[in-house]
């Protein structure tokens, strides 16, 4: 630089070759097979068939075996074909962190939807932009969920299916749904904070969804006796990591129950437990 003053700043070359091919070509070698034909939930259902009794999911209150699990999100999968809900069609989900919610997400995709998660932590008015913007007419929730922000002055424009009303017969067997979604459709949309104040959209497809669940599984190899604890909110794009990294290798998602997701100390103690 100092020899050439005169110079514009892009003829410079601050890295020499074996740098720029070690950036460019050599870290930059990450190709790894991955289950390309296959969605996320058919990956889980291949855990069902191969240990069904073993743990899918742990909360203080109760433990879910891989087949009750699949059994439950089976009959969900069900009644949302029977709304109508096709490949792609999103489908929001306003549940508090628990083992419905592990039930909504996966009943969305084995009936060929794709979830929108929403926290219902967050204001009313964000939470009906979001599912608005995202044409959502199916929500899923609970009864203990208050649903009052998501009235509509079109009458019969968002349909509720609310969990509590499937609670009854969890360990009869429910086949699984033949399936309609393929890599290539949506397998859920995150919605970020927006830096303009406007929420918006990101729409994953199962593809890249199975991709990176499965890298992260490898690089932390994940199997089935870890316990990975799911302490983030559904609408944070790390949940979708700490559930389905679980789930994807016969591993068991412990759900953290904390009023405060800020104590630190108690998250600890979780952990340790």
């Amino acid at each position: 630089i100092v020899a050439h003053p005169e110079w514009e700043i892009g003829r410079f070359e601050l890295l020499d070759e074996d740098e720029r091919r070690g950036l460019l070509e050599d870290w930059n070698r990450t190709e790894a097979d991955f289950p390309r034909e296959l969605c996320a939930h058919q990956l889980f259902e291949e855990q069902v068939r191969r240990n069904p009794e073993a743990v899918a999911v742990v909360s203080a209150s109760a433990e879910w075996s891989y087949l009750e699990l699949n059994n439950r999100a089976n009959r969900l999968a069900q009644r949302l074909r029977r709304a109508g809900v096709v490949a792609d069609e999103l489908v929001a989900l306003c549940l508090e962190r628990s083992l419905d919610e592990l039930v909504a997400v996966l009943g969305i995709l084995k009936s060929g939807g794709a979830y929108l998660p929403l926290d219902p932590k967050l204001p009313a008015e964000r939470l009906r932009y979001m599912r608005q913007d995202a044409g959502a007419r199916v929500l899923i929730t609970r009864d203990a969920v208050d649903t009052a922000w998501a009235g509509e002055s079109a009458p019969g424009e968002l349909t509720v299916v609310r969990l509590a009303e499937d609670a009854g017969g969890s360990g009869e067997y429910c086949a699984d749904p033949q399936p309609v979604a393929t890599p290539a459709h949506l397998a859920y949309a995150i919605y970020t904070s927006g830096s303009t104040g406007r929420p918006k959209g990101v729409a994953i497809e199962h593809r890249s969804f199975v991709n990176a669940i499965v890298s992260y599984s490898r690089r932390w190899q994940i199997g089935p006796a870890d316990r990975i604890l799911h302490n983030t909110s559904i609408s944070f794009d790390m949940a979708t990591s700490e559930i389905f990294m679980a789930l994807l290798t016969g591993a068991s998602v412990v759900l953290a129950d904390l009023p405060d997701r800020r104590d630190l100390i108690g998250l600890a103690r979780l952990v340790r437990e």
